[in-house]
C-alpha cells in the first residue's frame, strides 16, 4: 500500500470515529407517550401522570433541544421534573429557563419555562425550589 492510500485510509478511520462520537453527544432529544410530574421537595411527595394533552405540550417543548455539557448556576434535581419512560426532564428549582436532561442542559425561552412550571404546579409543585 503506497503512502497516500495509507493517509487516505487513516484519515477516513479518524473522520468515521470523529462522526460516530459527535453524533452520540450532539443529538437532538425527543421524548413521547405519557409523562408523570414529579415533585419531591420539603415534604412534598408528588409522582402524578399527566394528561395527554400535558404530555404533548412538554414533548413540544422539549423535543427538538440540542442539550449540551455545562455549569449553570441554576440548581436542579432528578427529584423535581417531568418523567418519561424512566427519564426526568428536570426544571430550573429557580426561576431560570432551564432544563436538564441526562445530566446536559439547554435553554427555553421564559414562555415555555413558565408552561412547564404551571403544568407541575397543577399537580401540586411549588416553584421557586431552592
Amino acid at each position: 500500500m503506497s503512502d497516500k492510500t495509507k493517509r487516505i485510509v487513516i484519515f477516513a478511520v479518524v473522520l468515521i470515529v470523529a462522526i460516530t462520537v459527535a453524533s452520540f453527544f450532539f443529538r437532538p432529544i425527543y421524548f413521547s407517550g405519557n409523562g408523570t410530574a414529579v415533585f419531591h421537595y420539603d415534604g412534598i411527595d408528588i409522582e402524578e401522570p399527566l394528561t395527554k394533552s400535558e404530555s404533548a405540550a412538554i414533548a413540544k417543548i422539549v423535543n427538538g433541544h440540542f442539550p449540551h455539557f455545562d455549569m449553570p448556576a441554576c440548581g436542579f434535581s432528578n427529584q423535581i421534573g417531568i418523567r418519561f419512560s424512566g427519564q426526568t426532564i428536570s426544571i430550573a428549582c429557580d426561576n431560570c429557563p432551564t432544563l436538564s436532561v441526562h445530566g446536559m442542559y439547554f435553554q427555553v425561552s421564559e414562555g415555555e419555562a413558565a408552561k412547564f412550571r404551571s403544568i407541575m404546579r397543577a399537580h401540586g409543585a411549588s416553584f421557586p425550589c431552592v
